[in-house]
């Protein structure tokens, strides 16, 4: 999961600068123990890796008991040695990718067992 944070500015006519916000992009690797928790602030969850506080009094966090799961700053949708090329957006470097794999020893056992 990845998550964009912009920086909001409140409207002020008398300054001249023109506001430019500020991002912050977030890659969230769960794991499969990971999870989201909203809950009071002064109720935090014991295991929680990466807290968002509200100005309510909420905290939304990333949950994970094992601390398999990870986060990372970055503009790319994974850790980039971690991955081929992307299907959707790179289709032809996808199916090239595969077609060099294919003679692979994983592509010797059967998908499901």
């Amino acid at each position: 999961l990845k998550i964009t944070f912009t920086e909001m500015s409140e409207t002020d006519k008398t300054e001249q600068v023109e506001f430019v916000p500020e991002t912050l992009k977030i890659l969230l690797i769960f794991s499969g123990s990971g999870k989201f928790a909203f809950t009071k602030t002064d109720e935090t969850l014991k295991h929680s890796l990466l807290m968002f506080d509200t100005t309510d009094g909420h905290t939304l966090s990333f949950v994970d008991v094992r601390h398999w799961g990870r986060w990372i700053l970055t503009d790319q949708w994974s850790p980039p040695t971690k991955r081929g090329p992307c299907i959707i957006t790179e289709y032809e470097l996808f199916r090239k990718h595969v077609l060099s794999c294919l003679n692979e020893p994983e592509f010797d056992e059967p998908i499901c067992e």
